[in-house]
């Protein structure tokens, strides 16, 4: 039996076309074993396989490797013309039913080129269903009125920087580095050059797919935006390294621009580092000019909370000698505070130098001026958060949160005459279900304000609510834009991904841990994966980890346990339209438990 495949293909990279001067052949020469033959007019890679052509599946993946000096075995190096030998079996080396029926695929010259991008919907932020839910780490205003946000999409990742415009439209990721962009704009970051312009980026970590060296790029580091030197940049903390990282606003960070990152403090000192030593939600500010910047919403980790760094203290940062003092303090010691939240969390600068703080020990808002003295206060029940003063219109803006409460917008509109807030307005309901509003430090609410020709539009983030703007109307704050409405159904910021060889479905989990399958590449849809009961009701499938065993079409997934997410249970289930469980005790299937899962368990 004689049977060949004939495949015109093209180098994606160098655009010119290949050609077999022997077409593949597949030839049987024994009662299990078939000769395959092809001859390429030049070197390139190739993938050759054994595929069941009614089906359209892979049975057997013979060889694949780049021709010349250094092919891999079994093909043969430093030859154009290739000899392979096929024993009958599949890739797990069974016998395959009817081989006479299977044929012989050959590709070559394969190369990668940026088809699409789907997946990392801007919109979505997560929830709560995973088991860290997204975290933020910043929201600032660019120097042409547009506001960057600096998050963490899951547990292991990268960090996130996106921009958007004043209303809440999406323009761009800054970071990661974008595709088909020139490397030597990004030299700063850290990056692996293999050739004149391809490259990836540096990672110092191995717990995921961390990319670059900076803060943002990092796991377990919190890159608060802070002072950059010039407009047009963005700094971020680095607490490891007690430096500021300074990238321009286009996520672009060239050598030189690298050069322009400074130290964060250098005196006074803090016991283990400042990442370690120094507990709280962390609010920083700046003036025009960047010759400061104010720090708040920190006190000591390490005992009881005395010394220097004792909470209830607003902290000014020389930016030419690094070095901090005390710029306001509440006047009474306090002891450790173990929810780290502290007792001063938002400050502000108006252009005159008055500062603008959230008291939450005493619920008001602290007016001092540029030489640390209290000028007034405006009362701010309950527990004021974040705060921001609007140059344009002269008012502060503020946010409350608490779990009773919920979370709250204030507004004085003019802080030098009102003894009271202009506007409260509940935006969040409080209760039991906003418990996690006074779990720690990562759940502070983030607030910006931005000048439209709309009016003024307030940003306010927090981790669990995701964003929302709000302008003014009628003496209240009505909502203007909710990202969790704006999200493209079905479209979801990719976490694991895993395919199925046969089918080469893909399967793919959200950073809120729901699965997803892809079928069609062409026009990809985010189809939710669902077990359907017998009644005919669905579930969704969530899982924080999966594999896929393609030869028992079976899914191996983490799920969230008895003791929580990090150590959930590995169940089983089919690989089907709709999975169903597949208890290991029926099938009799031996599973290790990965290390991941401290004390997990297999469903039986």
């Amino acid at each position: 039996m004689k049977k060949f495949l004939k495949i015109s293909l093209i180098l994606a990279s160098a655009l010119f076309s290949l050609e077999f001067t022997q077409n593949p052949t597949m030839v049987k020469t024994g009662s299990s074993e078939w000769k395959i033959d092809f001859t390429l007019d030049s070197y390139t890679d190739v993938e050759v396989s054994i595929v069941n052509k009614s089906s359209k599946t892979c049975v057997r993946h013979l060889a694949a490797g780049v021709l010349g000096a250094s092919a891999p075995a079994p093909l043969v190096r430093s030859s154009l013309a290739q000899t392979l030998t096929w024993d009958g079996l599949d890739d797990y080396r069974n016998p395959v039913p009817s081989p006479d029926s299977m044929t012989v695929r050959v590709r070559a010259g394969m190369g990668v080129r940026l088809d699409k991008s789907v997946g990392g919907d801007p919109y979505l932020w997560g929830g709560m269903t995973d088991p860290i839910a997204p975290y933020f780490f910043g929201m600032t205003k660019g120097s042409n009125g547009t506001v960057y946000l600096c998050f963490q999409p899951t547990q292991i990742a990268s960090n996130v920087v996106r921009q958007y415009s004043a209303k809440g439209e999406y323009i761009k990721t800054v970071f990661p580095i974008p595709g088909g962009q020139n490397g030597a704009n990004y030299t700063g970051w850290g990056l692996n050059f293999l050739s004149s312009t391809d490259y990836t980026p540096k990672t110092k970590d191995y717990y995921g797919p961390l990319m670059s060296n900076s803060p943002i790029g990092t796991l377990g580091c919190r890159p608060d935006f802070l002072p950059a030197p010039n407009e047009g940049q963005l700094g971020v903390f680095d607490e490891s390294q007690n430096k500021i990282w300074v990238m321009n606003e286009d996520g672009t960070c060239d050598a030189s621009t690298a050069a322009a990152s400074k130290t964060f403090m250098l005196s006074p000192a803090v016991r283990g580092g400042f990442g370690y030593g120094i507990a709280g939600p962390r609010f920083f500010a700046w003036p025009r000019d960047r010759s400061y910047f104010l720090m708040a919403g920190i006190c000591n980790t390490f005992g009881a909370d005395t010394g220097f760094f004792r909470d209830g203290r607003i902290f000014k940062v020389d930016a030419a000698t690094q070095t901090a003092t005390i710029f306001y303090d509440l006047g009474s010691a306090q002891t450790g505070n173990s929810l780290r939240q502290t007792y001063i969390h938002g400050i502000a600068i108006d252009d005159a130098g008055y500062v603008f703080a959230s008291d939450r020990l005493n619920n008001r808002i602290l007016i001092i001026n540029k030489d640390g003295a209290l000028v007034k206060s405006i009362p701010a029940l309950p527990a004021p958060d974040d705060i921001e003063y609007n140059s344009t219109d002269g008012a502060i803006y503020a946010t409350g949160r608490t779990a009773a409460a919920g979370v709250l917008l204030y507004k004085v509109n003019n802080w030098r005459t009102d003894t009271v807030l202009s506007i409260k307005k509940n935006v969040v309901m409080g209760g039991s279900a906003t418990s996690y509003l006074s779990a720690g430090w990562y759940d502070r609410t983030y607030l910006t304000t931005v000048n439209t020709d709309e009016g003024v539009i307030v940003w306010l983030a927090y981790r669990a609510g995701g964003i929302t703007l709000y302008k003014e109307n009628g003496g209240t704050f009505i909502e203007y834009k909710n990202f969790r409405s704006l999200t493209q159904k079905g479209n979801p910021t990719i976490k694991r991904l895993a395919v199925d060889p046969k089918t080469e479905h893909t399967y793919v989990v959200n950073s809120g841990s729901q699965m997803h399958k892809v079928t069609d590449w062409n026009s990809p849809t985010f189809v939710p994966c669902s077990t359907k009961a017998i009644s005919g009701a669905k579930s969704a499938l969530v899982a924080y980890e999966m594999a896929i065993d393609a030869k028992n079409s079976l899914f191996y997934i983490r799920q969230k346990g008895n003791s929580g997410g990090f150590e959930g249970d590995v169940n089983r289930f089919t690989l089907a339209q709709y999975p169903s469980p597949a208890p290991f005790a029926k099938l009799g299937t031996v599973v290790a438990i990965d290390s991941y899962c401290v004390r997990g368990t297999m469903s039986v």
